[in-house]
């Protein structure tokens, strides 16, 4: 049986993980020793229209644990990467493979300096989902979907082995078309996390604003132009158009997890995600207002939950 590791037990990769675990896979989380002691209190509880789970005895390690794993599923934020990379190194030999579930693409490069490109798989996650105060993984909505796929033609030998034990849950594919998916779920990030941030509302209340909707409409447009600059093979046309449609059908209450933390006064991942599309647009020497805009409400928001004025 492959092991699989788990980087953290939070919202994202808490929920993949008790669903391999629900599906008889052999999973392990590596946890700070504060949610070690949460989780050994009360279990790994997932609430779900889906169907409910609660793991009453997870299998738990922290760094200061040994051990070596087939998979690495790594969910966590972004300025969290780097440290979480630290902490699964010893974890990790040749062969893991290692999949990333980080929103945007940068982090790509990070994680293929510290391991090689073969290990390196591309992954996306759709699912919205939160931690409760006691730590119980809340997903909202329907949709809980996991896709993964190597980014080059050859793999570890253990990479069949490892796709048939994902495949053990339905919502988890593998895809030869990776790196596109990633790049039109970045498309979606981008747009959702920044039209919600800077309106601080939910998209139903954006969408009757004639005012706000033309903003979007611009903004949408700048950011499709920058992702085929920098991945030619990505039309932007087209993806202007997926985008628009995905807006437009989205529920009326629907946030991006971005404004939810920003609600609560956490972190949010601007530089990965607008920061990383705003330094390529001056590479480019390609003018991007709306994304500037964007960027500066979210850098202001940033130095004010600091307290980083001089």
């Amino acid at each position: 049986m492959m092991k699989i590791l788990v980087v953290g037990a939070g919202a994202v990769g808490g929920y993949f993980g008790a669903r391999l675990h629900e599906a008889g896979q052999q999973v392990t989380f590596l946890v700070r020793s504060k949610r070690r002691v949460q989780l050994q209190k009360n279990g790994l509880i997932v609430k779900s229209r889906n169907g409910d789970l609660n793991i009453f005895d997870p299998h738990l390690i922290t760094t200061a644990d040994v051990g070596a794993f087939d998979v690495v599923l790594m969910s966590t934020k972004s300025y969290h990467l780097h440290e979480a990379i630290e902490d699964v190194l010893p974890f990790v030999h040749s062969e893991t493979i290692v999949i990333p579930l980080l929103n945007g693409i940068q982090h790509l490069d990070v994680l293929d300096s510290a391991f090689s490109k073969t290990q390196v798989y591309g992954g996306v996650a759709f699912i919205e989902s939160t931690l409760s105060e006691d730590g119980h993984i809340l997903h909202q909505g329907a949709n809980a979907s996991m896709m993964y796929g190597r980014r080059t033609h050859s793999a570890p030998p253990s990479a069949t082995k490892v796709e048939k034990a994902l495949s053990s849950v339905s919502d988890i594919k593998t895809r030869d078309t990776i790196e596109s998916d990633m790049w039109q779920k970045y498309m979606l990030i981008t747009i959702l996390s920044g039209a919600t941030t800077l309106f601080h509302t939910d998209v139903g209340t954006i969408r009757t604003s004639t005012s706000a909707g033309s903003f979007i409409d611009r903004y949408i447009n700048e950011v499709a132009r920058l992702i085929e600059q920098i991945a030619p093979e990505m039309d932007a046309e087209r993806l202007q158009q997926k985008a628009k449609r995905q807006w437009q059908n989205l529920d009326a209450s629907f946030k991006a997890s971005m404004q939810k933390d920003k609600e609560k006064g956490q972190a949010v991942e601007y530089e990965h995600i607008q920061g990383y599309l705003l330094e390529k647009a001056k590479a480019y020497h390609l003018d991007a207002p709306a994304l500037q805009v964007v960027y500066a409400n979210l850098e202001l928001y940033e130095q004010i939950r600091k307290g980083d004025f001089q």
